[in-house]
């Protein structure tokens, strides 16, 4: 098959061992204290693409394949809802 059937390779992403690390110490940070804080999550993707040079959604994805979810903060409902 060649690229002209319209079928594309997907997409690898290599991880080096000093982004797992830095997740790891996210995880052990984060589980401690027991809080949230989305700039930190932020701050882990923009060094993790910065160390990796993969794309921020690629940091995002290997984020949730390591246990690191975003939180969503409480929404209360309104009287219309």
């Amino acid at each position: 098959m060649s690229e002209g059937d319209g079928v594309h390779k997907r997409r690898t992403f290599r991880w080096p061992k000093e982004a797992r690390e830095l997740v790891r110490e996210y995880k052990e940070r984060t589980s401690r204290s027991q809080e949230y804080h989305e700039g930190n999550r932020r701050t882990l993707v923009t060094e993790l693409a910065e160390i990796s040079g993969n794309p921020r959604d690629a940091c995002l994805r290997f984020l949730r394949e390591l246990g690191i979810n975003q939180k969503r903060a409480y929404h209360e409902w309104t009287k219309p809802e």
